[in-house]
């Protein structure tokens, strides 16, 4: 019984932690959010990725491998 118990306990703080992860995720994603809705605002509005289906401009690109 006490096995039972003791699993049970476990499991309520390992969900716990769960939650209270997530909520910190949630936070972030926020913070995230509005972070970009702020570049996005001081770039004219405009956003800097490419429109699909148009053309990409020319660039270079690099390799460090051989």
């Amino acid at each position: 019984m006490a096995v039972l118990i003791a699993i049970g306990i476990l499991v309520g703080a390992l969900c716990l932690l769960d939650l209270v992860l997530t909520f910190g995720v949630i936070r972030r994603l926020r913070e995230h959010t509005e972070t970009l809705e702020r570049l996005v605002s001081e770039n004219g509005g405009t956003a800097k990725a490419p429109v699909v289906g148009q053309p990409v401009r020319e660039f270079t690109a690099s390799t460090v491998g051989r």
